[in-house]
């Protein structure tokens, strides 16, 4: 462990209102450059003190405690890091514009500075150009942003008038995304559900369907998601999902809002499926025009294997 007076040490005294709280939940409020994970991450690593000690994530701190952090902080703004070990399926690309089919497991974007394994990274490396396309640090030009278990088609800009056109047509609604997700109904599906959605759960990991109406800080945006049903296998629906802007998780919140869980979402109460052991979400198709000739353009791509597997009768 380096000295206390290291170049990078950071320091930081717990005052009253951290008084009870625990370690990994107080660092971000105390540097606010960290996320609780990267906090966790660092207490794991050893990169963090509590009086001169190592001590666990869970940690309760007291008055006075004194805190170091051997972490240098975060710059307020970064890129992607580019990936040139993966090598992905480019569905689409001209000058403008590119998709491409992100595999299950793979997180779209970094949540910090020099992270690799990202979809984003993956991008950089192949056009560079879309490094610096970003609303938010480490974009990497992307326009859409899939969860990391979800498969399938993610869309990037190459251009700065790409970028900016494909974010004015978004938030129009001009772009249409369509999912296929497996479920197992208990009721009809309804055609169209319109909900407001907000964080939930500890941590706020979860999303949950709020109330529209009364206090506005307990409402949070109305979402849309549009549902017909794809095929049928015994129990299973297979249901087509089209949202536009989309919201975090708004398809898997809202169906499990409906008793609809997608097959294999643990965190929603999805149910289990023989023949998969990830989430039954793919990005399977997108509807737009082009950012730049404003044609129609449709982008599809294909359901991978385990999925198509796990759609095939006994």
């Amino acid at each position: 462990m380096p000295p206390a007076s290291a170049p990078d040490a950071r320091h930081a005294t717990v005052d009253a209102a951290g008084v009870g709280m625990r370690l990994d939940a107080w660092l971000p409020k105390a540097f606010a450059d960290l996320s609780r994970r990267h906090a966790q991450r660092c207490i794991d690593a050893g990169k963090v003190l509590v009086d001169g000690c190592r001590v666990p994530k869970r940690h309760i701190l007291a008055l006075g405690q004194r805190v170091v952090l051997f972490a240098p902080p975060t710059p307020q703004h970064w890129t992607a890091t580019p990936d040139a070990q993966l090598d992905l399926e480019f569905l689409y690309i001209d000058d403008h514009l590119l998709a491409v089919n992100k595999p299950s497991g793979l997180p779209t974007v970094p949540l910090r500075p020099n992270e690799s394994h990202t979809l984003a990274g993956v991008i950089v490396a192949r056009h560079p150009e879309c490094a610096a396309l970003q609303r938010r640090n480490g974009d990497g030009g992307l326009i859409t942003r899939l969860d990391t278990a979800t498969s399938g088609l993610a869309l990037a800009a190459r251009s700065e008038r790409a970028f900016q056109q494909l974010l004015h047509d978004q938030r129009r609604d001009r772009i249409a995304k369509h999912y296929l997700a497996l479920v197992a109904p208990a009721q009809p599906l309804p055609t169209r559900i319109d909900a407001a959605l907000i964080a939930a759960g500890p941590g706020g990991k979860k999303m949950r369907v709020s109330a529209t109406t009364g206090d506005a800080a307990t409402a949070g945006p109305i979402a849309t998601t549009w549902l017909d049903i794809a095929q049928t296998i015994g129990p299973w629906t297979l249901v087509r999902a089209t949202i536009h802007r989309g919201l975090r998780h708004q398809i898997r919140a809202h169906l499990a809002s409906i008793g609809a869980p997608i097959c294999g979402d643990a965190l929603y109460g999805g149910p289990t499926h023989p023949r998969l052991s990830r989430l039954f979400l793919h990005a399977a198709q997108v509807d737009l025009p082009h950012p730049i000739t404003g044609q129609p353009l449709r982008i599809d791509c294909p359901l991978p294997d385990d999925l198509t597997r796990a759609l095939q009768t006994p």
